[in-house]
């Protein structure tokens, strides 16, 4: 095997450590965000606290994502990729293992340092697609990292409620995963040397002033506020059909695990730019209808098909977004860009689920149903706009 070959491989494989480190401590992140979510009741019983204060534990993350998103994006551009990583693996092991000491006190503080890595490593995405990947290959990854975010999700929902009674004991072994994950972070290679250049110029607000980029962002204000309404009101909107909470929470699961399926199969189909149109227009135009029946139906089969089909519509162009968003900020400002995509993905999911409050009071989903509809068809329109199959340029500020 020639030098250049070898060095090729050598890349190859430090590339692939750096997505399955980044999967992992990803993963971890939002299960340990909703590690009491699923066993609220039993977790306030055992802490000798009320139902309250175990369910904000879960509100620090977006609470702390919104206030810290955008600083830390620009730390993450300005100081690279492996001092990011690192430092987001030393507060997950450290919150956790001080969720250990016992009293409820130990183990707020714990979530807050736990909560302190989210938007390290979500604003890290592009960063680490764009340093490691290079052509499809960097889809592919951005695919694979969006997908351990809900796949943690999905594993706190599935796991938590089956481990043992002894809550504490189970937050030990949370420790030693965060601690092997720390570990791992230790020994990740560094940056490709093309990095240091881009340093200087990292930050910016040549962004907001891009069209594309703002549409872009439109598009996240909508797709992650649909589904963060839908995610909290879902129990309330199948009410009215005859569906109790058990099966609620089984279309839920479904939501989610038809979005961590769909965003790594569907980003392979955005191989060239006439294609990233109907990748994201379809899923939300076929999420309509896949609303209409989730709201409609009292079949219960019916019922998980449409959830099902509605996780995989709502979360699969995730990572082709992502990707669009890296390529708009350059190597310069991924992880600025991408901070305010997420930025704006929280700010949507924070009103729409607030608009939609009035309907799960009332349960009329009339009007809720039509608003979801629109909301849907306007996120189309705008990624009509931001996909046009023209060249991506990143934008530049003056004198760049």
């Amino acid at each position: 095997m020639s030098q250049q070959a070898e060095e090729r491989l050598a890349r190859r494989r430090r590339a692939s450590y750096v997505l399955g480190l980044y999967v992992l401590l990803n993963a971890l992140n939002q299960f340990e965000w909703l590690r009491l979510a699923p066993i609220t009741s039993r977790a306030a019983e055992y802490y000798g606290v009320d139902i309250g204060w175990v369910g904000g534990l879960a509100m620090i993350f977006p609470l702390l994502t919104c206030l810290l998103s955008l600083p830390l994006g620009w730390a993450i551009d300005r100081f690279g990729l492996r001092p990011g990583i690192r430092v987001a693996a030393l507060l997950i092991a450290v919150g956790a293992a001080t969720r250990c000491l016992g009293r409820f006190e130990w183990v707020f503080a714990g979530q807050v340092l736990i909560a302190l890595a989210q938007p390290l490593l979500s604003n890290s995405v592009g960063t680490m697609a764009v340093l490691w990947f290079e052509g499809p290959a960097r889809l592919r990854a951005t695919g694979i990292a969006t997908m351990s975010l809900f796949g943690g999700i999905a594993l706190a929902f599935v796991l938590v409620p089956l481990l043992p009674e002894n809550i504490g004991a189970t937050l030990i072994g949370d420790a030693g995963v965060a601690g092997v994950l720390l570990f791992g972070a230790l020994l990740m290679p560094g940056d490709p040397g093309h990095a240091a250049a881009h340093a200087e110029a990292a930050g910016g607000v040549a962004l907001l002033r891009h069209g594309r980029f703002l549409a872009i962002l439109g598009v996240s204000v909508l797709g992650n506020g649909f589904f963060g309404a839908i995610f909290t009101w879902l129990e309330r909107m199948l009410q009215p059909n005859g569906f109790d909470s058990e099966t609620a929470g089984l279309a839920g699961l479904l939501l989610l695990i038809g979005g961590i399926v769909a965003s790594a199969i569907l980003p392979g189909f955005a191989n060239s730019p006439t294609r990233l149109r109907p990748v994201v227009i379809g899923p939300a135009l076929l999420a309509v209808p896949a609303t209409a029946l989730l709201l409609a139906t009292h079949e219960r089969w019916l019922l998980l098909c449409a959830a099902t089909t509605l996780g995989a519509c709502l979360l699969s162009p995730l990572p082709v977004l992502i990707d669009m968003v890296q390529r708009l900020g350059g190597a310069a400002r991924a992880g600025f860009a991408l901070s305010l995509f997420w930025l704006a993905g929280n700010v949507g999911s924070f009103a729409i689920t607030w608009l939609l409050s009035f309907p799960a009071e009332t349960g009329d989903w009339r009007v809720g149903g039509i608003a979801l509809v629109v909301l849907l068809l306007v996120q189309a329109a705008l990624a009509f706009i931001a996909l046009a199959p023209a060249g991506l340029e990143p934008a530049t500020e003056a004198g760049d």
